[in-house]
């Protein structure tokens, strides 16, 4: 699932996983928009958390993929795209 979520300057350096800064609000417009990959989740990181992968390389997070809990995902997120593939019509 691709998302589109709001980055605050902490984003930038997250390590294996992000944790918002305390003066992050995902309503501040001075904060860009950026798209990520869900590659997966995991109940138990960080008390729940959506991996991520990012395209700013395998210099970024943990080789290119950080943990984002539940709660911050949902906080930062603005919208969510579902790729599929349609039937082709019947002529």
């Amino acid at each position: 699932m691709v998302i589109g979520t709001v980055v605050p300057p902490s984003f930038y350096f997250a390590g294996k996983g992000w944790k918002p800064a305390a003066d992050d609000a995902p309503a501040d417009n001075r904060f860009c928009g950026h798209a990520l990959c869900i590659s997966g989740y995991d109940d138990t990181e960080y008390g729940g958390a959506f991996r991520v992968v990012n395209s700013f390389g395998k210099g970024w997070g943990g080789q290119g993929f950080c943990w984002i809990s539940y709660a911050d995902l949902v906080r930062f997120t603005r919208y969510g795209f579902k790729i599929t593939q349609q039937k082709p019509a019947v002529l």
